[in-house]
């Protein structure tokens, strides 16, 4: 075993598998029994960023959007004092080749975990939940793409399935007795299909490996004086235009996260975005003076900034992002 020293990240658990087929209450269930042995947690959802499942996948630019919250969101949480788990879809592959490299850029342990359910199974469940509509979890069941644990971007793969008949039919087994069966499927081979949240497992995947090494394809490069203006510019221009744009998409008085932040605000008043570009100008003067500060620092000076002027104003605290 090794020890995690201060300065290092801790681990990150990407949950994944098709539309309701029970990750959330996986990593509830993972980050309670985490917590209860001392670890802090932060888990990262659609309600912990205040998304719409529905309107996440409506349309390629949204999907696109959401994604990019999430893995922004987990680059803000990884530190050296909390274990961050993704909970969502993360069904391609692609996305979750980025999450490991975040992982990876910031020199940590991570796993995947795949809940495995058949799509007939996901399909009555989420008729009886409605989390997500007929076409969309139709679109989403036909795009899927199951994790391989042999990709070292979703190794070590751990996977789940509360389906009886599902382990039975992958397995060849008729077992009732023991809590897992193994999987001799050629893209799960030598793996386990666990009906329990592993917990156990999972914690030794994170805490008992050897953690990832950033290379130069990874690493993090400071942001130097020449170019920090342009960084925070290009920050600040996101957080413009996702207030603008909430304006008219998010609810009146609903929270929401902006970029670059991890605080809750709601949208006080309608504003244009001229008021919003000339509010952005006059907050460069408070940028030139903190030139030390880092863009997510500066990003949430800005939120506080908007708040003075009276456009946005902090959730409740009943709506803050649970970490």
């Amino acid at each position: 075993l090794f020890a995690l020293s201060p300065s290092r990240s801790m681990p990150l658990v990407v949950v994944t598998g098709l539309p309701t087929t029970g990750k959330t209450r996986r990593s509830e269930e993972l980050r309670d029994f985490l917590q209860a042995q001392g670890h802090e947690v932060s888990l990262v959802n659609e309600e912990s960023l205040y998304q719409d499942r529905n309107r996440n996948y409506a349309s390629v630019v949204n999907e696109k959007n959401a994604r990019g919250e999430l893995k922004s969101a987990v680059q803000r949480l990884l530190d050296t004092k909390r274990v961050v788990i993704a909970d969502s879809m993360n069904f391609i592959k692609g996305f979750r080749y980025e999450l490991f490299c975040v992982a990876k850029e910031v020199g940590t342990t991570m796993c995947t975990v795949f809940c495995d359910e058949s799509v007939a199974t996901a399909r009555n469940w989420n008729q009886e939940c409605q989390h997500y509509a007929e076409e969309v979890f139709d679109d989403l069941a036909g795009r899927y793409e199951v994790p391989n644990g042999k990709n070292r971007w979703d190794s070590p793969l751990i996977i789940c399935s509360t389906s009886r008949t599902r382990i039975d039919n992958v397995a060849g087994s008729r077992d009732t007795t023991t809590p897992f069966i193994t999987c001799p499927m050629p893209h799960f081979h030598d793996h386990t299909v666990h009906t329990e949240t592993p917990c156990k497992e999972i914690k030794a995947a994170l805490f008992e490996s050897d953690r990832l090494k950033p290379n130069k394809s990874t690493m993090v490069r400071p942001v130097s004086s020449g170019n920090l203006m342009h960084e925070v510019d290009r920050a600040l221009k996101d957080i413009v235009m996702t207030v603008f744009k909430a304006q008219n998409d998010v609810a009146p008085m609903a929270a929401m996260v902006v970029p670059r932040t991890t605080r809750p605000v709601r949208i006080c008043r309608r504003v244009t975005l001229p008021e919003l570009k000339r509010i952005q100008g006059n907050f460069h003067r408070i940028v030139l003076a903190n030139k030390q500060a880092s863009v997510e620092m500066l990003a949430t000076l800005f939120v506080d900034f908007l708040g003075k002027a009276g456009t946005v104003c902090k959730a409740p605290l009943a709506y803050r992002t649970q970490e």
